[in-house]
């Protein structure tokens, strides 16, 4: 492992001009061959346009489109999900809710557009015929061999049926149960001495570490450490930032980049801890003794599915469980409570302590105002914020609010912003960028259809009843107990998902 950071010049720095010559030509050669694809790409893919939206405008540069650079630059920017909400805002002063991206496309797709209506997402999403876009298949490289999240057809289907009953409500009331118990070991050793003391302590990373060890019991029958947790982020991190959003010459070109080779290993670090898990799980259930659990677990849903060809695609789907299981509900617990920091007054947290304050602990859970407060911190901060990437295999026509023609060709890509939509003043009014947990109780069926972190369809989030059960009871328990205050804002920070970064909060047991 000494030699895992350095680059391949410092091995061989004879070398290092050489390197340096092949990284420049290989960069002017992308540039004059991306130059070449945009022409043959605008020729391809000319034809009957009339009824297309018309291209995201700039949110800069105030009268101008915003050309391929700027939106290759901003769809892979840490401010993804804000350039294409500003650029929507500037479509008709955000009456018109989808824009075409001008985006280099390759046949078979003819273009790409960014929605951000709700029934238009909800038709696209629901339809048979609509299957994920190809940018998942980057997932691939990363968890080490074909999973759930990057498969379409018969693979897929036998992996969502597979692991689907370890999400039933059946399962439930054990997922809450662990949970409260992890919640309570991170209380007792993290949370109340620095209470005491009066230090801060990052929200995002200390619930990273407490949905971690949630995911892995109650999924997976794991007892993860905090520097396996440490490993995993560290090696997610690694490994997404080089193969989810891949430099051209680095996948063309591997061998000669180091950060390639460091994503690899990575990658293989990730895999290293799926069969750990694995190797757990059949190492503690030799004899057909199941620990209480039942058959019903991730793992042993993965475990036993003989459609898998081998245990290395076993390992892929551990990966992207462990993977998707922890951020997206960490960061959404995380949001939330930064929000009840930021509003210490807001009449529904007051009202959910006031009735809390009357009843058993274990009823906190179902209190109206608490389901309030978690989903318009959902909406508000959607962690997965650009939201789904789809395909569509027909094509739609739709009319806009402004009553004109739109016409979806069949296998365009379809982004279905999430930040976007649950942020838009047609849901949500002139206020809908502010958190107030009060708006649900005046909720019309706009409102209702227009929020849905979870996705729709087919392709949901197999994994939501566990999300939410972690989130009610994580939060059930901090906002009665505890009020909460900002001692660093941090800042909002995008890749892959919606997260804050460095935000610190100062604890304070309530009375």
């Amino acid at each position: 492992m000494a030699y895992a950071n350095i680059t391949i010049s410092e091995l061989f720095p004879q070398y290092a001009a050489s390197l340096a010559a092949a990284d420049f030509v290989a960069t002017s050669a992308l540039a004059v061959a991306l130059a070449l694809l945009l022409f043959f790409v605008k020729r391809l893919n000319s034809g009957d346009e009339e009824a297309y939206p018309s291209y995201l405008p700039s949110p800069t540069r105030k009268g101008q489109e915003a050309g391929y650079m700027e939106t290759i630059a901003g769809m892979s920017g840490n401010r993804a999900p804000q350039f294409m909400y500003e650029c929507l805002q500037e479509l008709s002063s955000g009456k018109t809710l989808i824009g075409r991206l001008k985006l280099p496309m390759i046949k078979p797709h003819p273009c790409g557009f960014i929605i951000a209506d709700a029934l238009m997402a909800k038709t696209i999403l629901t339809d048979p015929t609509t299957i994920k876009g190809p940018g998942y298949d980057e997932f691939v490289s990363l968890s080490g061999g074909p999973n759930i999240l990057s498969t379409n057809g018969t693979k897929w289907k036998h992996a969502r049926k597979g692991v689907a009953p370890a999400f039933s409500s059946n399962h439930i009331k054990r997922m809450n149960q662990i949970c409260l118990e992890q919640l309570d070991h991170w209380i007792d050793e993290v949370l109340n001495p620095l209470e005491v003391s009066e230090e801060s302590f990052d929200v995002a990373k200390e619930m990273i570490y407490l949905t971690m060890r949630v995911i892995a019991k109650a999924g997976f029958e794991y007892d993860i450490s905090n520097d396996e947790v440490d490993d995993f982020v560290d090696a997610l991190e690694i490994s997404s930032r080089e193969f989810v959003v891949q430099n051209p010459i680095h996948r063309n070109l591997p061998y000669l980049f180091p950060e390639v080779w460091r994503a690899k290993r990575a990658s293989k670090r990730l895999q290293t801890i799926a069969f750990r898990v694995m190797d757990s799980f059949r190492e503690e259930n030799k004899g057909g003794t199941r620990n209480g659990y039942g058959d019903d677990t991730i793992i042993s849903r993965i475990v036993n599915n003989e459609h898998y060809a081998n245990d290395t695609e076993r390992a892929a789907d551990i990966v992207i469980f462990l993977f998707a299981g922890h951020d997206t509900t960490a960061f959404s617990i995380a949001w939330t409570l930064i929000e009840m920091a930021r509003n210490q007054n807001d009449p529904q947290l007051k009202e959910y302590r006031k009735v809390a304050a009357n009843i058993e602990t274990g009823d906190w859970r179902r209190i109206d105002e608490l389901q309030l407060i978690i989903r318009e911190g959902m909406r508000l901060h959607p962690v997965v914020a650009t939201g789904p990437f789809r395909q569509i295999g027909k094509a739609f026509n739709f009319t806009d609010d402004d009553g004109s023609h739109i016409h979806l060709p069949k296998d365009a890509i379809v982004v279905l912003n999430h930040y976007a939509i649950f942020r838009h003043k047609k849901y949500y009014g002139n206020d809908a960028e502010s958190f107030r947990p009060g708006r649900w109780k005046e909720s019309n069926s706009d409102m209702e259809q227009a929020c849905f972190p979870f996705s729709m369809g087919a392709r949901n989030c197999v994994g939501q009843a566990l999300a939410n059960a972690e989130m009610t009871t994580v939060l059930s328990i901090l906002l009665a107990k505890y009020e909460f205050s900002i001692a660093d804002e941090g800042e909002v920070d995008f890749f892959i998902t919606l997260k804050p970064k460095g935000t610190k909060l100062i604890a304070r047991k309530l009375k």
